[in-house]
């Protein structure tokens, strides 16, 4: 593999955490004919309410009753396509990168993971993995659904009324530079310590259970459950912070849609008294704003989690080396090492597979000279025999019984 293709970078992970056009893009038309229809019922029920309290024949309702039905049921059987679609495609994404990234940390460890805490790692495998599928279920697809469905209602509403339109626009263009500007001045910290306050939390609780006979042999238990008690004390009030932020943004965007309406009626209530403007019309222009709003409430959450992903793949990033570990046995190419001269080799990474075969035939050869004075030291050599001979016929004593063999020739008493 390419060194530059080694290296695990932000843009990577976050490239590597998007699922193939193939498996999105159902995903993000399935979304977009949720919101849609969501829109469209609230919009064909407003107009159906008003038009039948004018008590016009049935007739004229047929087409809106049928509509509302329909509406109904494509949002619900579309929000389940969109489900079922988008954690489909991102799970399995999830699955291909935590794949590719310990296949990234196999070669480096353990001498490549020195200078990495246990704690981070485990961290970044998990925690921070999993907030890497967050970046295509509820940064982009909320994001392209939200901005497509605005569009196409802005373009519903001026094809009613055209004031009550620069309205819905200017709202929607204010509630997103407000809840952005604002979400990130209040939440935006709070969200990249949460990453790092959690993984202190995972690396107090591996290092007090990995060493907890050591903990309580030097009665240093209860400080290393004060450790694990302050970290996760850091962690709760981040992300009560952060949850604090997110419900302000959707405050913002609430007290947004209540300005749209309200100023839908201020522009449409001069053309109801003219006649220009039926009050049917009156009742999409209004309440046509309140279903935007909803669909674009996700826009804050979308970009506290685009934050919060983006921390999460830095981290990721931080915590797996870039370089792989040198062998230290190796020397220079042309130089010389314990067992003679390595010419034109260079520096081999620690755990490759001609590095082990060598050291395991190096130190095959050194013990097979040994191996054969052992063996025969231990057995008497049948071809120095004769056939009459009792021991070549038995073969080789155990070492005990050798011994005990040769006292006996020798003089010594021999134990029965």
């Amino acid at each position: 593999m390419p060194q530059s293709d080694s290296r695990t970078t932000v843009r990577s992970l976050l490239r590597g955490a998007l699922p193939p056009a193939r498996r999105w893009v159902p995903t993000i038309l399935a979304g977009l004919a949720a919101e849609a229809s969501a829109v469209a019922l609230l919009a064909v029920s407003a107009w159906l309410i008003v038009r039948a309290s004018e008590q016009p024949p049935v007739l004229y309702l047929s087409l809106a009753v049928v509509g509302v039905r329909f509406f109904a049921l494509a949002r619900a059987s579309a929000r389940y396509l969109e489900r079922l679609f988008g954690h489909d495609a991102a799970l399995r994404q999830l699955v291909r990168t935590r794949t590719d990234l310990v296949r990234r940390l196999v070669p480096l460890a353990p001498d490549g993971l020195s200078r990495t805490r246990s704690g981070s790692v485990l961290g970044a495998l998990v925690d921070d993995v999993d907030d890497l599928q967050d970046l295509p279920l509820r940064v982009i697809q909320p994001l392209a659904s939200s901005a497509l469905v605005a569009a196409l209602s802005v373009i519903l509403v001026g094809l009613v009324w055209w004031p009550a339109a620069l309205t819905l626009l200017g709202c929607l263009v204010l509630a997103a530079l407000t809840a952005a500007v604002w979400g990130w001045a209040a939440g935006s910290r709070a969200e990249r310590a949460v990453a790092p306050l959690r993984a202190r939390v995972t690396e107090a609780l591996l290092d007090h259970l990995s060493a907890l006979d050591v903990l309580h042999a030097y009665g240093a238990a209860e400080a290393s459950r004060a450790r694990i008690d302050a970290a996760d004390r850091a962690l709760r009030r981040a992300v009560v912070r952060r949850a604090g932020a997110q419900a302000a943004t959707t405050a913002v965007v609430s007290v947004a849609a209540g300005g749209a309406s309200i100023a839908a009626v201020l522009v449409s209530t001069p053309a109801v008294a003219s006649g220009a403007l039926s009050g049917p019309g009156l009742a999409v222009v209004v309440l046509v704003p309140m279903a935007v709003f909803e669909v674009f409430a996700v826009v804050p959450s979308a970009a506290a989690a685009w934050r919060t992903v983006r921390a999460s793949a830095t981290r990721i990033a931080d915590a797996v080396p870039d370089d792989l570990p040198v062998e230290p046995r190796r020397g220079s190419p042309g130089g010389t090492d314990r067992h003679g001269p390595v010419a034109g080799r260079g520096t081999v990474p620690a755990g490759s597979d001609g590095e082990v075969a060598g050291w395991c035939r190096r130190g095959a050869a050194r013990r097979r000279p040994r191996r054969r004075a052992r063996r025969a030291r231990a057995g008497v050599g049948r071809e120095r025999l004769g056939k009459d001979d009792a021991r070549a016929r038995a073969g080789a004593l155990p070492r005990a019984r050798r011994r005990l063999h040769d006292r006996g020739r020798s003089g010594h008493r021999v134990l029965p």
